[in-house]
């Protein structure tokens, strides 16, 4: 009967907690078609990658960049009296967010714990928004990276690119709209405004 005092009465003591959830879709970047031994290394590299996918958006620098937007430094002090840091700020934000990949989606599921609905919404939109963020950069980092180490393919590449018949079309097609626009305006049939 004592033991179950105290718990009702510690009970009481804790905070509410509040979720929010927020869903996030995870793309691969593949812009090549598969062969059969790829399509079979692809279904076993499935958990691989969207595993790895689940834990940047749980890594320190995404939820410290999360931490110092939103000023979770002093949100925390609340009900966690020695905080300080983002780094401490983020420990915590990391014990109150869960995030899994939805079974046979590319769709993440964040769901995010606070004390405060609102904060709860703010922090999930926020831990999304960083972490596609970040995604982005990771994918112009390679890009960039690559053209770094292999110039002379890239530009071989972009000079083939350049040379295709739809760009060709597409910059004929912009100097007639060049030259028609400056007559209309030549001859004040209208044009730029």
């Amino acid at each position: 009967a004592i033991a179950f005092s105290l718990s009702t009465f510690y009970a009481f003591l804790l905070p509410n907690m509040y979720t929010a959830v927020t869903t996030i879709l995870i793309e691969r970047n593949k812009s090549t078609p598969l062969d059969y031994k790829e399509m079979v290394l692809a279904v076993s590299d499935f958990n691989d990658y969207y595993g790895t996918r689940v834990e940047v958006l749980k890594s320190r620098p995404i939820l410290e960049q999360t931490s110092e937007q939103l000023n979770l430094v002093s949100h925390y002090k609340k009900t966690h009296k020695g905080i300080k840091t983002n780094k401490q700020a983020a420990g915590i934000l990391r014990s109150r967010i869960r995030a899994e990949m939805m079974k046979s989606t590319q769709l993440m599921k964040v769901r995010v714990e606070d004390t405060d609905p609102q904060m709860s919404a703010k922090i999930a939109n926020a831990l999304a928004e960083n972490f596609i963020k970040e995604s982005w950069r990771e994918r112009f980092f390679i890009s960039k990276q690559l053209l770094e180490w292999f110039p002379e393919e890239a530009a071989g590449r972009l000079s083939m690119l350049l040379k295709h018949p739809y760009v060709e079309f597409f910059n004929q097609t912009k100097k007639t709209t060049q030259i028609a626009l400056n007559l209309a305006v030549k001859h004040n049939l209208g044009g730029r405004d």
